[in-house]
Protein backbone atom coordinates (compact mmCIF):
# COMPACT_ATOMS: atom_id res chain seq x y z
CA UNK A 1 0.00 0.00 0.00
CA UNK A 2 1.43 3.38 -0.97
CA UNK A 3 -0.53 6.53 -1.56
CA UNK A 4 -0.37 10.29 -1.17
CA UNK A 5 -2.43 11.98 1.52
CA UNK A 6 -1.65 15.44 0.25
CA UNK A 7 0.96 16.83 -2.11
CA UNK A 8 3.65 17.25 0.54
CA UNK A 9 2.99 14.10 2.63
CA UNK A 10 3.47 10.56 1.42
CA UNK A 11 2.53 7.49 3.43
CA UNK A 12 3.88 4.01 2.81
CA UNK A 13 3.71 0.64 4.54
CA UNK A 14 6.88 -0.71 6.11
CA UNK A 15 6.89 -3.58 3.60
CA UNK A 16 6.57 -1.26 0.61
CA UNK A 17 9.56 -1.39 -1.78
CA UNK A 18 9.56 2.43 -1.75
CA UNK A 19 9.41 2.87 2.02
CA UNK A 20 12.71 4.79 2.07
CA UNK A 21 11.19 7.61 0.00
CA UNK A 22 8.05 8.32 2.02
CA UNK A 23 7.48 10.79 4.85
CA UNK A 24 5.34 8.58 7.11
CA UNK A 25 5.74 4.82 7.54
CA UNK A 26 2.81 2.70 8.76
CA UNK A 27 3.14 -0.68 10.42
CA UNK A 28 1.33 -3.17 12.61
CA UNK A 29 2.86 -5.30 15.35
CA UNK A 30 1.72 -6.99 18.51
CA UNK A 31 3.15 -7.10 22.01
CA UNK A 32 6.90 -7.05 22.57
CA UNK A 33 7.54 -7.41 18.81
CA UNK A 34 7.03 -3.66 18.63
CA UNK A 35 10.58 -3.10 19.94
CA UNK A 36 12.07 -5.12 17.07
CA UNK A 37 9.89 -3.29 14.60
CA UNK A 38 10.90 0.12 15.94
CA UNK A 39 14.56 -0.79 15.59
CA UNK A 40 13.87 -1.65 11.96
CA UNK A 41 12.05 1.63 11.45
CA UNK A 42 14.92 3.60 12.96
CA UNK A 43 17.13 2.48 10.06
CA UNK A 44 14.88 4.13 7.48
CA UNK A 45 15.33 7.69 6.28
CA UNK A 46 11.81 8.83 7.16
CA UNK A 47 11.41 12.19 8.85
CA UNK A 48 9.02 11.23 11.67
CA UNK A 49 8.20 7.84 13.16
CA UNK A 50 4.63 7.86 14.50
CA UNK A 51 3.41 4.86 16.52
CA UNK A 52 -0.29 4.19 17.06
CA UNK A 53 -1.25 2.15 20.12
CA UNK A 54 -4.45 1.08 21.81
CA UNK A 55 -4.41 2.15 25.49
CA UNK A 56 -3.91 -1.39 26.82
CA UNK A 57 -1.01 -2.17 24.47
CA UNK A 58 1.84 -3.46 26.65
CA UNK A 59 4.59 -1.54 24.84
CA UNK A 60 2.57 1.67 24.96
CA UNK A 61 2.18 1.32 28.72
CA UNK A 62 5.78 0.37 29.44
CA UNK A 63 7.90 2.57 27.19
CA UNK A 64 8.52 6.23 27.84
CA UNK A 65 9.23 8.33 24.79
CA UNK A 66 12.55 9.64 26.13
CA UNK A 67 13.73 6.08 26.78
CA UNK A 68 12.72 4.96 23.29
CA UNK A 69 14.61 7.87 21.80
CA UNK A 70 17.80 7.21 23.74
CA UNK A 71 17.91 3.47 23.08
CA UNK A 72 16.50 3.15 19.55
CA UNK A 73 16.06 6.32 17.56
CA UNK A 74 19.27 8.25 18.16
CA UNK A 75 18.03 11.81 17.71
CA UNK A 76 15.03 10.85 15.53
CA UNK A 77 11.61 12.47 15.80
CA UNK A 78 9.15 10.13 17.48
CA UNK A 79 5.45 10.48 18.26
CA UNK A 80 3.22 8.19 20.33
CA UNK A 81 -0.47 8.28 19.36
CA UNK A 82 -3.36 6.67 21.24
CA UNK A 83 -6.71 6.89 19.40
CA UNK A 84 -10.05 5.74 20.77
CA UNK A 85 -12.59 3.34 19.32
CA UNK A 86 -14.69 6.36 18.31
CA UNK A 87 -12.23 6.90 15.46
CA UNK A 88 -14.51 4.48 13.60
CA UNK A 89 -16.98 7.36 13.23
CA UNK A 90 -14.30 10.10 13.02
CA UNK A 91 -14.95 11.23 16.61
CA UNK A 92 -11.85 9.94 18.35
CA UNK A 93 -10.31 11.82 21.25
CA UNK A 94 -6.77 11.06 20.12
CA UNK A 95 -3.91 11.41 22.59
CA UNK A 96 -0.50 12.51 21.31
CA UNK A 97 2.88 12.94 22.96
CA UNK A 98 6.19 13.84 21.33
CA UNK A 99 9.86 13.41 22.03
CA UNK A 100 12.07 16.49 22.23
CA UNK A 101 13.10 16.44 18.57
CA UNK A 102 9.61 17.07 17.16
CA UNK A 103 9.32 20.72 16.08
CA UNK A 104 6.27 22.98 16.35
CA UNK A 105 5.83 22.75 12.58
CA UNK A 106 5.88 18.95 12.85
CA UNK A 107 3.24 19.11 15.57
CA UNK A 108 0.97 21.32 13.45
CA UNK A 109 1.33 18.92 10.55
CA UNK A 110 0.49 15.90 12.71
CA UNK A 111 -2.52 17.67 14.24
CA UNK A 112 -3.74 18.34 10.71
CA UNK A 113 -3.36 14.68 9.72
CA UNK A 114 -4.88 13.24 12.91
CA UNK A 115 -7.82 15.65 12.98
CA UNK A 116 -9.44 13.60 10.20
CA UNK A 117 -10.42 11.01 12.85
CA UNK A 118 -11.53 13.47 15.55
CA UNK A 119 -10.04 15.76 18.18
CA UNK A 120 -6.32 15.78 18.93
CA UNK A 121 -5.25 16.10 22.59
CA UNK A 122 -1.57 16.79 23.28
CA UNK A 123 -0.33 15.62 26.67
CA UNK A 124 3.03 15.30 28.37
CA UNK A 125 4.31 11.76 28.57
CA UNK A 126 3.61 11.44 32.30
CA UNK A 127 -0.12 12.17 31.76
CA UNK A 128 -0.71 9.68 28.95
CA UNK A 129 -1.81 6.99 31.42
CA UNK A 130 -4.61 8.98 33.02
CA UNK A 131 -5.37 10.53 29.64
CA UNK A 132 -5.96 7.04 28.28
CA UNK A 133 -8.37 6.29 31.10
CA UNK A 134 -10.33 9.46 30.32
CA UNK A 135 -10.71 9.07 26.55
CA UNK A 136 -9.45 5.74 25.20
CA UNK A 137 -10.71 3.48 28.00
CA UNK A 138 -13.70 5.69 28.76
CA UNK A 139 -16.00 4.31 26.01
CA UNK A 140 -15.72 0.94 27.77
CA UNK A 141 -16.33 2.51 31.18
CA UNK A 142 -19.34 4.46 29.88
CA UNK A 143 -20.77 1.36 28.20
CA UNK A 144 -20.37 -0.59 31.46
CA UNK A 145 -22.10 2.12 33.53
CA UNK A 146 -25.10 2.42 31.23
CA UNK A 147 -25.31 -1.34 30.76
CA UNK A 148 -25.83 -1.61 34.53
CA UNK A 149 -28.42 1.20 34.45
CA UNK A 150 -30.34 -0.51 31.64
CA UNK A 151 -30.21 -3.88 33.41
CA UNK A 152 -31.70 -2.28 36.52
CA UNK A 153 -34.34 -0.35 34.55
CA UNK A 154 -35.55 -3.52 32.83
CA UNK A 155 -36.47 -4.99 36.23
CA UNK A 156 -39.03 -2.22 36.72
CA UNK A 157 -40.73 -2.03 33.31
CA UNK A 158 -42.41 -4.04 30.59
CA UNK A 159 -40.76 -1.90 27.89
CA UNK A 160 -38.68 -4.26 25.69
CA UNK A 161 -34.96 -4.39 26.47
CA UNK A 162 -33.94 -3.20 23.00
CA UNK A 163 -36.18 -0.15 23.34
CA UNK A 164 -34.86 0.65 26.84
CA UNK A 165 -31.27 0.56 25.54
CA UNK A 166 -32.14 2.73 22.52
CA UNK A 167 -33.92 5.29 24.73
CA UNK A 168 -30.96 5.52 27.10
CA UNK A 169 -28.35 5.71 24.31
CA UNK A 170 -30.23 8.43 22.43
CA UNK A 171 -30.64 10.41 25.65
CA UNK A 172 -26.95 9.94 26.51
CA UNK A 173 -25.86 11.12 23.07
CA UNK A 174 -28.15 14.15 22.99
CA UNK A 175 -27.25 15.16 26.56
CA UNK A 176 -23.58 15.21 25.65
CA UNK A 177 -24.32 17.23 22.54
CA UNK A 178 -26.44 19.69 24.57
CA UNK A 179 -23.65 20.19 27.11
CA UNK A 180 -21.02 20.77 24.43
CA UNK A 181 -23.16 23.10 22.31
CA UNK A 182 -24.32 25.21 25.26
CA UNK A 183 -21.15 24.91 27.34
CA UNK A 184 -23.10 23.39 30.23
CA UNK A 185 -21.53 21.69 33.23
CA UNK A 186 -22.82 18.45 34.73
CA UNK A 187 -24.26 20.49 37.58
CA UNK A 188 -26.04 22.76 35.07
CA UNK A 189 -27.81 19.77 33.53
CA UNK A 190 -28.90 18.41 36.90
CA UNK A 191 -30.28 21.81 37.90
CA UNK A 192 -32.15 22.16 34.59
CA UNK A 193 -33.85 18.78 35.00
CA UNK A 194 -34.30 18.46 38.75
CA UNK A 195 -36.92 20.24 40.85
CA UNK A 196 -36.51 20.60 44.60
CA UNK A 197 -37.76 17.46 46.27
CA UNK A 198 -38.55 15.92 42.88
CA UNK A 199 -37.76 12.58 41.26
CA UNK A 200 -34.56 13.64 39.46
CA UNK A 201 -33.17 15.18 42.64
CA UNK A 202 -33.77 11.95 44.55
CA UNK A 203 -32.15 9.82 41.84
CA UNK A 204 -29.18 12.17 41.36
CA UNK A 205 -28.49 12.18 45.10
CA UNK A 206 -28.31 8.37 45.12
CA UNK A 207 -25.72 8.51 42.33
CA UNK A 208 -23.60 11.24 43.93
CA UNK A 209 -23.75 9.54 47.31
CA UNK A 210 -22.87 6.05 46.08
CA UNK A 211 -20.94 6.30 42.84
CA UNK A 212 -17.96 8.40 43.98
CA UNK A 213 -16.42 5.48 45.88
CA UNK A 214 -16.91 3.23 42.84
CA UNK A 215 -15.24 5.77 40.54
CA UNK A 216 -12.32 6.14 42.97
CA UNK A 217 -11.87 2.38 43.10
CA UNK A 218 -12.07 2.10 39.31
CA UNK A 219 -9.26 4.60 38.71
CA UNK A 220 -7.14 3.21 41.54
CA UNK A 221 -7.35 -0.29 40.07
CA UNK A 222 -6.86 0.70 36.42
CA UNK A 223 -3.85 2.90 37.19
CA UNK A 224 -2.39 0.18 39.43
CA UNK A 225 -2.84 -2.32 36.58
CA UNK A 226 -1.07 0.12 34.25
CA UNK A 227 1.93 0.35 36.62
CA UNK A 228 2.00 -3.43 37.10
CA UNK A 229 1.95 -4.05 33.34
CA UNK A 230 4.71 -1.50 32.77
CA UNK A 231 6.94 -3.19 35.35
CA UNK A 232 6.38 -6.67 33.84
CA UNK A 233 7.09 -5.54 30.28
CA UNK A 234 10.19 -3.59 31.23
CA UNK A 235 11.56 -6.60 33.09
CA UNK A 236 10.93 -8.73 30.01
CA UNK A 237 12.61 -6.24 27.66
CA UNK A 238 15.66 -5.32 29.74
Amino acid sequence: MHHAVRRDIEIGHIDSPRKETVDVVTYKAAGIKVRVLLQKLSQLGVDIICSFFWPNHAFCIAERIDQIDDRIYRNRKYVKVIPSVNAEINKSQTLVTYNRFVSEDDKRLLRDILSCIGNVIELPENEMGMGSELVSCMPGFIASIFDVICQSAIKHTSIPQEQVIKMVLDTLSSTGELMLRKDMSFEDVVKRVATKGGITEVGSRVIYDGFLDIADEMFEKTLAKRRETAAIVKTYCD
